[in-house]
């Protein structure tokens, strides 16, 4: 377990002085990649974890489809794959905003 020198560390390691400036501060939490009941990042982990758990057992997914359950397991692997491009579309939207602020600082 990291300690919370640990996790500043790799929160700030490479931006010290992006750090000086806003390591005090919070995120608000109705902006970018937070939301009131999750955040994208602990979603992706989420998405990924059942991803990666999919693509290590798809045989027995493939059993499980056809012993009668195509339709509805095929409706959850595109309900992933709509919620990966979800993931996606908002961190395009977060690099947006970062090229704008690096225009601002030119």
């Amino acid at each position: 377990m990291l300690t919370q020198e640990g996790f500043r560390q790799r929160k700030w390691g490479e931006f010290p002085n992006l750090e000086t400036i806003l390591g005090d501060k919070s995120p608000d939490p109705s902006v970018g990649i937070y939301s009131i009941d999750d955040s994208l990042l602990g979603r992706l982990g989420r998405l990924a974890e059942i991803s990666n758990l999919l693509e290590a057992n798809l045989e027995e997914v493939v059993a499980a489809a056809e012993s009668g359950k195509q339709e509805e397991i095929r409706s959850e692997v595109e309900g992933l794959v709509g919620q990966f491009k979800d993931v996606l579309e908002a961190l395009d939207y977060n690099s947006f905003n970062l090229e704008r602020i690096l225009e601002k600082l030119r």
